[in-house]
């Protein structure tokens, strides 16, 4: 029996280190990209804070508020589409975690994006992530899981807790049958 090894990343679940990642990611950036990956809702924003893209899928929903006026003979995958983008080229002036794993995303000309917890099959509500690694899941029913790749000593100077987010990586051994597929 082979061995293959796995760097297994441990997350810890804070609400507050997830609050000031996501700020630190959003803030002052720009809804870039619109569109459905991975069965998903997603939008793509662009920040001089984070060089690399940065992405929020909501399998879990959304609303936008206002909501714009849609035909209602739309597939909700098209409503999805157009109501994203109708927040297309918008600028990010805040961001708000709730403990109840929905996100707030507030944009300059009044307009809101509410990431949802609709579905109860989910284990996720929303995710950020970027290129980089940095991610940020939602949990089903309240919940974050964290990995805050590169900016560890930046949030704990906006206050977070050393002790409260656990950046680290363990070499696991799996035993593996056939690495062939």
């Amino acid at each position: 029996m082979a061995h293959a090894e796995v760097w297994e990343d441990e997350m810890k679940d804070d609400y507050e280190i997830a609050q000031d990642l996501a700020r630190h990611l959003l803030l002052s950036s720009f809804v870039c990209d619109i569109g459905w990956f991975g069965g998903n809702p997603t939008i793509r924003f662009s920040s001089d804070n984070a060089p690399s893209e940065i992405w929020l899928s909501m399998p879990g929903g959304f609303e936008v508020i206002p909501s714009p006026v849609l035909p209602e003979v739309l597939s909700p995958r098209q409503r999805d589409l157009l109501l994203l983008e109708s927040i297309h080229g918008y600028e990010v002036s805040a961001v708000q975690c709730h403990p109840d794993s929905r996100l707030q995303v507030l944009f300059a000309n009044g307009t809101s994006l509410l990431a949802l917890d609709n579905d109860d099959d989910l284990h996720e509500c929303w995710e950020l992530r970027t290129e980089r690694g940095d991610l940020i899941v939602a949990c089903h029913g309240g919940g974050f899981a964290v990995l805050a790749v590169e900016h560890h000593d930046d949030l704990m100077r906006m206050g977070g807790q050393a002790g409260s987010m656990t950046v680290a990586a363990r070499l696991v051994s799996t035993p593996v049958d056939d690495l062939s597929m």
